[in-house]
């Protein structure tokens, strides 16, 4: 089937690229990760979330993949913040990760409205944080996708072990998944529009560093307890050579089509230009496909 009767195909292609992109060249058992960011909220890409204020991510990943995302939504009027929004999510070992079904998360709340505070306790999927913007939103449904393709890179182990808090552990990738249509329940524009290239969101343009000791303890402070033990060892070699084996392969993959799709352009088109092209007729084609839902 060719990339413009599957404009998914086009989708999958740049959004993969882009997320190896941000992944660490070095994701080794023994080092925990985070990211994060902030930005001003929209109601564009922040459906739900009050236009002009401001959105915190800051994520964790860590042992047996597990992995923690805390946003707060903030608006203030006049020095003084009349709302905002804090919510840590999590799959970890603390909240019984192994026993949520994949792609759905532990997420606590707490919402201050003019001074007045409430609570919430629930588990949410990851395509509820945009049903339910209170829980995070887009923001946070970017944040846990990098969050979850940089734990199974973290945490490769054996298929028979069933203490790995992450998604993807004894799963098909992220993009098998997506062209299913199985369990994470968006469709490749939507993933592009969260974490590729041309993306808004604060997860598609991290940088991913390893966490130093002084924020571990801030961290832990916050309630995100998930992170390797000084004296755990060093990783697996065998897990290793699996993760730098798996990468280069899919490395020499993208090369080889880049190479094809080269040699098939015409002489006065750059592949950065097909590509837009590609993108441009993906996008027609969704909007022809809506339009005859609608009708």
């Amino acid at each position: 089937m060719s990339s413009q009767s599957n404009p998914g195909r086009v989708y999958n292609r740049r959004v993969t690229r882009h997320l190896d992109s941000l992944l660490p060249e070095h994701t080794l058992s023994d080092n925990d990760f985070t990211f994060g960011g902030t930005t001003i909220v929209d109601r564009e890409n922040n459906p739900g979330k009050p236009a002009g204020g401001t959105c915190t991510i800051k994520a964790y990943v860590g042992d047996d993949g597990q992995l923690a995302v805390l946003e707060k939504s903030e608006l203030t009027s006049r020095g003084e913040t009349v709302w905002a929004c804090w919510n840590r999510i999590r799959r970890t070992h603390t909240v019984e990760a192994t026993e949520i079904p994949p792609f759905e998360y532990h997420v606590q709340s707490q919402i201050c409205d003019r001074g007045t505070r409430k609570r919430d306790e629930s588990l949410v999927s990851l395509a509820g944080l945009e049903e339910m913007p209170v829980y995070g939103g887009r923001e946070a449904q970017a944040a846990l996708i990098l969050a979850e393709s940089l734990a199974v890179e973290k945490a490769i182990a054996p298929d028979e072990r069933s203490d790995i808090c992450c998604s993807l552990h004894r799963l098909p990738s992220l993009p098998r998944l997506i062209d299913r249509g199985e369990l994470v329940r968006l469709s490749w524009r939507e993933v592009d529009a969260l974490v590729g290239p041309d993306a808004e969101m604060i997860a598609a343009h991290v940088d991913v560093d390893t966490v130093p000791d002084e924020e571990r303890q801030e961290a832990a402070a916050k309630g995100v307890k998930l992170f390797t033990d000084d004296d755990s060892g060093v990783a697996d070699e065998e897990f290793t050579d699996r993760r730098a084996k798996r990468r280069s392969e899919r490395a020499a993959e993208e090369d080889q089509r880049r190479e094809r799709d080269a040699r098939s352009l015409p002489d006065d088109m750059s592949q950065e230009e097909a590509e837009e092209k590609l993108v441009e007729m993906a996008e027609k084609i969704y909007e022809m496909r809506e339009g005859d839902d609608e009708e």
